[in-house]
């Protein structure tokens, strides 16, 4: 039997106008139990003209993922036709059922670093 170890997905959002906090607020989901969980740092290369499929090592049907990327790339989530833009220096956080991941440097001219973790929910 795998261990059971568990997650929690948070994010922050701080707005400042003229150096006075206008909003500071932190989104947070419940504890969760996964069992199974893949963690990659992906480097895609330049000039890519089709989407690129991430082996997620042995996670079947994820529940939570967490995308950060230096570039800008395209992202498919169970699909390769729609595709959503995460901006460079952006992230993707979401739950969902995972089942596949597509990406896609948009770049001519440098590479794209990926870091991608997904979780399964036990």
């Amino acid at each position: 039997m795998a261990d059971a170890t568990n997650h929690t997905m948070r994010a922050r959002l701080r707005l400042e106008r003229n150096g006075v906090n206008v909003h500071d607020r932190q989104f947070s989901s419940p504890d969760v139990d996964h069992s199974e969980e893949t963690y990659q740092r992906i480097t895609l290369p330049r000039s890519m003209s089709d989407v690129s499929k991430v082996d997620l090592e042995g996670v079947d049907t994820g529940r939570s993922l967490f995308l950060y990327t230096n570039r800008d790339v395209l992202v498919g989530v169970n699909t390769n036709t729609l595709l959503y833009p995460v901006l460079e220096g952006g992230s993707l956080m979401m739950t969902a059922d995972v089942t596949s991941v597509f990406l896609r440097n948009t770049s001519q001219t440098n590479l794209a670093t990926v870091e991608l973790m997904v979780t399964d929910a036990t």
